[in-house]
C-alpha cells in the first residue's frame, strides 16, 4: 500500500517514514538492498524496478480515478441541486409577479375610492351651500284656513 505525504510528496510505501530522498526508479539508498541476493544482475534489477514504478503508477491512477469518481458524483448532485432551485426560483418569480400585479391593482383601487369620495364630498358641498344661495326665493305659503 502506497500512501502520499502531507505536502503531496511522491508516493511511498506505507510504514516507510525515513528520510531518505524518494527515487521514482525505486532503487534503494546506498548502503542496502532491495532485490534478493540471487539476482543482482544489471538486468533483472532495472527490470525490477521498472516493475516496482509500473505498480506505483497504477496504485496513483487508481488514485486518480477513484478521485474523478467522487468529483463526479459531487457534480450530479450539484446538477441536481441547482435544477430543483431552479424550479423553486421560477415559482418565486411567478409568486411575486402575482403579488405585485395585486398590489397595483389594489393601489388603483384606492385611488379611485379616494377620488370618488372626493367628488362626492365636493358635489354634497356644492348641493348644500352653493345651489340654494343661487336659487329664487320662494313664495310664502298662504296661511291655513
Amino acid at each position: 500500500m502506497f500512501t502520499r505525504n502531507r505536502d503531496d510528496a511522491p508516493l511511498r510505501e506505507a510504514g516507510d517514514d525515513s528520510s531518505t530522498p524518494y527515487n521514482p526508479f525505486g532503487a534503494a539508498p546506498s548502503g542496502s538492498s532491495t532485490v534478493p541476493p540471487s539476482t543482482t544482475n544489471p538486468g533483472s534489477l532495472q527490470l525490477e524496478q521498472a516493475n516496482q514504478l509500473a505498480v506505483r503508477s497504477i496504485d496513483v491512477g487508481a488514485g486518480i480515478i477513484n478521485d474523478l469518481g467522487v468529483q463526479r458524483e459531487q457534480l450530479t448532485a450539484t446538477r441536481s441541486t441547482l435544477q430543483g432551485t431552479r424550479g423553486v426560483l421560477g415559482s418565486a418569480k411567478r409568486t411575486i409577479t402575482t403579488m405585485l400585479r395585486r398590489a397595483k391593482f389594489d393601489h388603483c383601487v384606492k385611488k379611485a375610492t379616494v377620488f370618488c369620495l372626493i367628488f362626492t364630498i365636493l358635489l354634497l358641498i356644492t348641493m348644500k351651500w352653493i345651489v340654494p344661495r343661487s336659487l329664487p326665493a320662494a313664495p310664502p305659503s298662504p296661511p291655513p284656513g
